[in-house]
């Protein structure tokens, strides 16, 4: 998967981005909607057609047009104009704060990436972004297949991205992180946190949300192996026994 540029997050900017986003959808929002109620309130109040009354509304909204009729269009033109005159300030406005702070760039970057994110189908959802986490996501770069990694920690998060992973701070155990990040459409869940109780919480959550999912956990310890089958989990793996057994067939491999 393609990452966008790299913007660094920090505490809380992830809530903050999308803060920004809600204002920007608020702000497109309130613009179309001047549009079609200047249009339809033309078209009714004028008796116009639709080219015409697509005119006056620009004229009314962009130029200030000069108002020349009488009774209940006077009002309505002289409402619209006001109202487009508040909604352009404050567009103006909230355009030139984020300028000032810097946030454009990064605003218009992190919407992007969050939106890749959503758009996901047949990916991997990796719930940890330890040093687990980080290379199975190395591995299935390598293999060419989408993935997304689920770290609650934002300095983490930050160094995922930095190298090149498309890392999101979100906590895993929550079924609404799971939701945005597409668990319905996912190919499989890999839960590797280092806490094994924690995994056995993803799997039965991720379980219960997506049925058909295949989900692969990580065990620290083997005697918690059937806890997480129970939960849910397709495949256990617990890491010191697979090294063991890597080091075994390595010793007497023919």
């Amino acid at each position: 998967m393609r990452l966008q540029k790299y913007q660094p997050i920090h505490e809380n900017e992830v809530e903050r981005m999308q803060k920004l986003e809600k204002t920007l959808k608020r702000l497109g929002f309130a613009i179309v909607f001047l549009f079609v109620l200047g249009i339809f309130g033309f078209m009714l109040l004028a008796g116009v057609g639709f080219t015409e009354a697509f005119t006056m509304t620009i004229e009314t909204l962009v130029f200030a047009r000069d108002i020349s009729e009488s009774g209940i269009l006077r009002v309505f033109d002289i409402a619209l104009l006001l109202v487009g005159v508040f909604v352009t300030w404050w567009v103006l406005w909230w355009i030139f704060d984020l300028i000032l702070q810097g946030d454009i760039e990064k605003l218009i970057s992190n919407i992007k990436f969050f939106n890749s994110i959503k758009k996901m189908e047949s990916h991997f959802i990796i719930c940890g972004g330890g040093r687990v986490g980080e290379y199975v996501g190395e591995m299935l770069k390598s293999r060419k297949k989408k993935y997304v990694i689920l770290e609650r920690d934002e300095e983490t998060v930050n160094e995922l991205r930095k190298r090149g992973q498309p890392a999101i701070v979100g906590d895993a155990m929550e079924e609404d992180t799971l939701r945005e990040n597409g668990i319905k459409k996912a190919a499989a869940l890999i839960a590797v946190l280092p806490e094994t109780e924690k995994n056995i919480l993803i799997t039965l959550t991720a379980r219960e949300l997506a049925p058909h999912l295949v989900i692969y956990s990580r065990s620290h310890k083997k005697t918690l192996t059937q806890r997480l089958k129970e939960a849910g989990a397709n495949y256990v793996i617990v890491p010191e026994i697979a090294g063991a057994e890597q080091i075994i067939q390595q010793i007497f491999k023919e």
